[in-house]
């Protein structure tokens, strides 16, 4: 195919660049759009951030590709790409000697390839998972009036149809491949639709595959295309040839993106002054850097592409040090599941899949993927560790050697996270795109896979050309842009309410800034918080779905970060900075951008509940804030009522480090009663914490207490796997086989029944109070388990040359010296989360927050009460926060504190005396 000429690009007044279209973001979304425009006669510019086109599609200096390395025949759309970009005579197939894949079972390689017979042979699935999968014609299939808003989980249905064994060991592991994801949280819907599909009309999968598969296919069409396909340079090529076809500007970062009010002409400025209008954008970045760009544009695209989460990654690129030394067997790769808890998700056989580089000599090449959702502190980790552990590994599957790094890459934001809701956000996002001269593309607004890149890079360019004659013509003022209110970003598409907005653009107060996250591909940078004031000039629709509390604004925004978004260092830096004077929470009160917050923090997350008619941008100016104190924080936000959704899943433990963990919803309770205390929980905060004690009381009637699960079985486990015996010493031998347990908090006293319950007898609790006996204990002990708090390191333990070991669960770390022991950090525990509950009762644990989450949200969409008690609690949040405080500053903090508990108690006394009073 011809390649069409670059056009040229005009100069207008004011020194800018003049162009039909201007397409933001040189990966594989914006080539295929850019590539699809030109070759619709369509004037296309291209603006990269980056030295080179190809987004992840690229590879080092010394020819080490990076990125995917390959891709399925049947996905058209990405070979349709490549012969638009003139490289059809650099298409090769993959050899036969890829075909196998492996899976990881038990701590061995199991080959299992593509084919229905593999499924009879491979020691992949068990005689009792081939059976599960035989009954699956047998299931019944899912109800049809599923709610949309629950979105079906990938755990979910493949329990639900294979059987749990089947799941979790083969496609638990295919979703650590494809998303490096959470299984629990994926969309089924987005991620495997054909198979919704399927069971939806033939009320079975394998009924339907089989019904599919014997269908009479059209003699006049043609085959489907099969097998893999890659280029002979590697991939990096796409975006090397996109150089040559396209006009294109590299190392161009955009600054900002506006629509003019008087013509609609869209204005990209970029960070070095630089112009570019356009009568249509095409914004195809990963989703984080689009929600900034157009943060100023359509305040309601920006929050939804804000909401959609990422996987971290870190890929390790290597080579065996000598031919066979690795013992890999040959392949496409292995995967691994969670439940097999190896350090990385798998790895790819690069050597087997793109044949051999020059100066290998033999020695075959492999990339390994470290991280993701589950483990995102394998992601984080030093070189070092990911080279130890990765031949820690490589040595436990196969006995072979590690060799040579070539390249380690890392991708704060490798894989879009299609979870629950997400078809519901992507709608969401096309119906507010759906007009005007913005067009969204890449791999997010599918299933975050490559050929879903391509794909809405193909739909975007269709979009512009359809929409182009029209913005050309259009009436200056249509063209404006438009802000409307911030809705929850996982609720279900609405159709916004018919009005004409009078947009009056307000500046937020100089001192607050937002920062961009730095995970993002782009730099980051400190731009000034605006906001819009939305006044209608029109009624309203009065359907019964906008006017319904369901369909009202959650006041309800969650920040933080947990285990499976920040390293223990992080999180310990962010609960400190809640110490400080200038804490966040109080900012976000005394400033008046929150009604309420409340801070839970834990060994495995520190986060900020916070009540606000305004979440999404309360959720911004928090997360400012915070990243302005700890630059590399990720952070996640969940606003409306997925805010609601993900609060009572922390309180039932089902987003801990030990599924089914007690200790966090009661600490989450005891932040509530902090909060309540201090005057900084208001109407809607407080009814969160009455549903979640109602929630934990459910739980303990239902009879899902379980004691002993948390950190403290993650210490257990620990100790039993580094040697630590159980049994009692006697004699002389009495104290070196003893267990010293320093700090007797809620963690240290649940340390210390675990250990007992798991049978090991010498162990000994320390107070800090008793710190010269337990440092005597350190010089003879078997272990030693560190469970306090301080702020900084204090427990320097003695020198030893028998290895003992030390387990430190506080937060920061409080281990400041330990030489010669086996040291074992809280990351460590945290590295892979233990998934402890049966299919039943997490199925329970799953409905029982649903209906909660119903239940709260609509209570907290349902306005307050008018009247005297309305009229109290006003009063008394103004007495507690702005009247009070000046009144304490000259007494000392002992007593001011005390006179504030006070003050609140009566408050709140007497709100319940008068609720009492009306009842009667």
């Amino acid at each position: 195919m011809r390649r069409a000429e670059p056009a040229s690009p005009a100069r207008v007044d004011g020194g800018a660049v003049e162009v039909d279209v201007v397409v933001v973001g040189g990966g594989l979304a914006g080539i295929a759009a850019a590539v699809a425009l030109q070759q619709r006669g369509v004037g296309v510019c291209v603006l990269e951030s980056a030295p080179v086109l190809g987004g992840k599609l690229r590879s080092t200096s010394d020819g080490v590709p990076r990125g995917p390395l390959v891709w399925e025949a049947k996905r058209t759309a990405v070979t349709s790409l490549v012969q638009q970009l003139g490289l059809s005579s650099e298409l090769v197939a993959v050899g036969p000697r890829s075909r196998a894949r492996y899976v990881v079972r038990d701590g061995a390689l199991c080959g299992l390839e593509p084919s229905p017979r593999a499924l009879l042979t491979t020691r992949a699935l068990s005689w009792a998972d081939r059976a599960q999968l035989a009954c699956e014609p047998l299931r019944a299939r899912a109800p049809v009036d599923v709610d949309v808003d629950v979105d079906e989980s990938v755990a979910s249905f493949f329990r639900r149809r294979f059987g749990t064994q089947v799941a979790e060991r083969l496609v638990f592991a295919m979703t650590n491949g494809i998303w490096a994801g959470d299984p629990e949280r994926l969309s089924m819907s987005a991620c495997f639709p054909d198979l919704v599909e399927l069971e939806r009309t033939h009320g079975s999968v394998l009924r339907g595959l089989f019904r599919r598969a014997r269908a009479p296919r059209d003699a006049r069409a043609l085959p489907p295309p099969r097998g893999t396909w890659t280029l002979r340079g590697g991939l990096a090529q796409i975006g090397r040839a996109a150089s040559t076809t396209l006009s294109v500007r590299t190392g161009a970062r955009v600054e900002q993106i506006a629509v003019r009010p008087d013509d609609g002409r869209v204005d990209v400025t970029l960070a070095d002054g630089a112009r570019v209008v356009a009568a249509a954008v095409v914004v195809a970045t990963e989703a984080p850097v689009a929600a900034r760009l157009l943060s100023g544009v359509n305040d309601d695209v920006a929050a939804s592409l804000g909401a959609i989460a990422y996987a971290p990654m870190t890929v390790v690129h290597w080579r065996e040090s000598s031919p066979g030394s690795a013992r890999v067997p040959e392949g496409f790769g292995w995967l691994a599941p969670p439940r097999e808890r190896t350090f990385s998700l798998g790895t790819l056989f690069v050597s087997d899949l793109v044949g051999a580089h020059d100066g290998d000599d033999g020695r075959r090449r492999f990339a390994s993927f470290c991280g993701g959702v589950l483990a995102p502190q394998t992601a984080a980790a030093d070189d070092a560790m990911l080279v130890r552990g990765l031949s820690d590994e490589l040595r436990a599957l196969t006995g072979g050697a590690w060799g040579d790094v070539l390249h380690i890459e890392r991708q704060p934001q490798a894989v879009a996270q299609p979870n629950r809701g997400h078809r519901a956000v992507v709608a969401r996002l096309h119906e507010r795109t759906a007009h005007g001269p913005v067009v969204l593309a890449g791999s997010y607004l599918g299933a975050g896979a490559m050929r879903c890149a391509v794909e809405s890079g193909f739909a975007a360019a269709a979009a512009v050309e359809a929409r182009l004659p029209a913005l050309r013509a259009a009436i200056p003022a249509s063209l404006a842009p438009t802000s409307v209110p911030t809705l929850a970003a996982t609720s279900a598409p609405m159709i916004a309410p018919t009005i004409t907005p009078t947009v009056t653009p307000t500046s937020a107060p100089s001192s607050i800034v937002v920062a961009a996250s730095p995970t993002t591909i782009t730099p980051a940078v400190t731009t000034t918080v605006t906001t819009t004031t939305v006044t209608p000039t029109a009624t309203p629709t009065t359907s019964d779905e906008s006017t319904s509390p369901a369909a009202s604004l959650v006041p309800f925004v969650v920040v933080g970060a947990s285990y499976r978004d920040a390293p223990t260092e992080v999180r310990a830096r962010l609960a400190a900075g809640e110490q400080a004077t200038d804490a966040a929470s109080r900012a976000l009160l005394s400033a008046g951008y929150a009604d309420g917050v409340v801070v839970l923090q834990t060994c495995s997350r520190v986060e900020w509940i916070v009540s606000t008619p305004r979440p999404q941008w309360t959720a911004d100016i928090l997360t400012s804030a915070l990243r302005t104190r700890v630059p590399e924080a990720r952070l996640h936000v969940r606003s409306g009522r997925a805010a609601v959704h993900y609060l009572l899943r922390v309180a039932m433990g089902l987003d801990s480090v030990a599924e089914g963990e007690p200790a966090v919803g009661r600490q989450l309770v005891v932040a509530f009663e902090g909060a309540h205390r201090d005057g900084t929980a208001d109407r809607g905060l407080r009814q969160a914490w009455r549903a979640t004690q109602q929630l934990l009381s459910e739980r303990r009637r239902q009879g899902v207490v379980r004691q002993g699960l948390g950190v403290q079985t993650l210490v257990v486990e620990a100790l039993e796997q580094r040697g630590v015996q159980t049994g009692a010493q006697t004699g002389a031998q009495r104290g070196s086989g003893a267990i010293a347990v320093l700090g007797q908090g809620e963690i240290g006293r649940a340390v210390v029944t675990a250990l007992a319950a798991a049978g090991f007898v010498d162990v000994v609790a320390f107070r800090r109070d008793r710190r010269a006996e337990f440092d005597a204990l350190a010089h003879t002990c078997r272990a030693v388990v560190v469970c306090t708090g301080a702020p900084t390191p204090h427990v320097a333990l003695p020198e030893r040359a028998d290895g003992p070991v030390v387990v430190d669960v506080g937060v920061p770390a409080q281990v400041l010296t330990a030489p010669g022991w086996t040291s074992v950090s809280l990351e460590d525990l945290l590295m892979h989360p233990r998934r402890l509950l049966d299919d039943a009762t997490r199925d329970w644990l799953v409905d029982a927050v649903a209906r909660a989450t119903d239940r709260l949200a609509r209570e907290l969409a349902t306005p307050a009460p008018t009247g005297a008690l309305s009229a109290i609690d006003e009063e008394r949040r103004v007495f507690l926060r702005e009247t009070l405080p000046p009144l304490l500053e000259k007494l000392p903090t002992p007593h001011a504190d005390e006179v504030r508990r006070a003050c609140a108690a009566f408050a709140h006394a007497l709100i319940e005396r008068v609720r009492a009073e009306g009842r009667s």
